[in-house]
C-alpha cells in the first residue's frame, strides 16, 4: 500500500512510548511476540477456537496489519504448554514453568510491532493504529479497539485529547473491515476510549 493510503486509511504513525523489560532479549533486542503474525497468514482457526485470548494487533507505516498476543499463557492450552516447557528444558534443563511463563507473557504492542534489519535481528517499528481483537462475550461477536497505551495515548500522540475523541474511527473502521475480509470472520469496531 502506498504511504499516503496507508495514512488516509490509518492515520499517522507513531514509535512506542517505551519498552517493558519483558520485552527486551539478554542482548537488549526487542523481542518478536511468540505468536507474531502478518494478517494474511494468521490462521482462522486460532481466532475461533481461542475466545479466551487477547489478540493485539498493529498496523505498519506500509499499511500492513500485525497480530500477536500478550498473554500466551492464557492463550494456549495446559497440554501445549507443557509441550513447550518439555522442549525448552532440552536447551535448558533449569527452566521451570514459571519463568518460561514469565518470558512468554506481557509481551505488549511493541513486539508486534517490530520490524527486521537486513540481518534478520528486531527492530522498533512504528505503527498508525494498534489495540486488541477480543471475543465480546456480551455482544457475542469480535471487536477491535484502538487500546494501546504505548502507541495510541496522548503520550504518544500528543494531539490526542485525554478522551480521544479527535481519533479518527474510520480508521478502526477500516481495520476491522479489513481484518474481517482476510479472516472471513464478522468483526466490528469497538473504541476503547468511548
Amino acid at each position: 500500500m502506498e504511504q499516503w493510503k496507508a495514512k488516509r486509511d490509518y492515520g499517522e504513525s507513531v514509535n512506542p512510548t517505551d519498552l517493558h523489560p519483558e520485552e527486551l532479549s539478554d542482548d537488549m533486542s526487542l523481542r518478536l511476540n511468540p505468536m507474531w503474525y502478518p494478517l494474511k497468514e494468521f490462521p482462522r482457526k486460532l481466532l475461533l477456537e481461542r475466545l479466551n485470548a487477547r489478540w493485539i494487533f498493529t498496523v505498519a507505516d506500509n499499511g500492513d496489519i500485525y497480530i500477536g498476543v500478550d498473554r500466551i499463557s492464557g492463550t494456549i492450552e495446559k497440554d501445549e504448554f507443557e509441550r513447550l516447557l518439555r522442549g525448552m528444558r532440552e536447551k535448558d534443563p533449569t527452566l521451570t514453568g514459571g519463568r518460561l511463563r514469565n518470558s512468554l507473557d506481557r509481551q505488549g504492542h511493541p513486539t508486534v510491532g517490530a520490524r527486521f534489519e537486513s540481518d534478520g535481528k528486531t527492530k522498533i517499528g512504528s505503527a498508525r493504529i494498534a489495540g486488541h481483537l477480543e471475543w465480546n462475550e456480551e455482544n457475542e461477536r469480535f471487536e477491535v479497539n484502538e487500546f494501546s497505551g504505548r502507541y495510541m495515548s496522548s503520550d504518544a500522540r500528543p494531539t490526542f485529547s485525554a478522551t480521544h475523541n479527535d481519533t479518527n474511527p474510520k480508521h478502526l473502521n477500516n481495520v476491522a473491515r479489513r481484518m474481517s475480509s482476510q479472516l472471513n470472520v464478522e468483526i466490528h469496531a469497538a473504541s476503547a476510549f468511548s
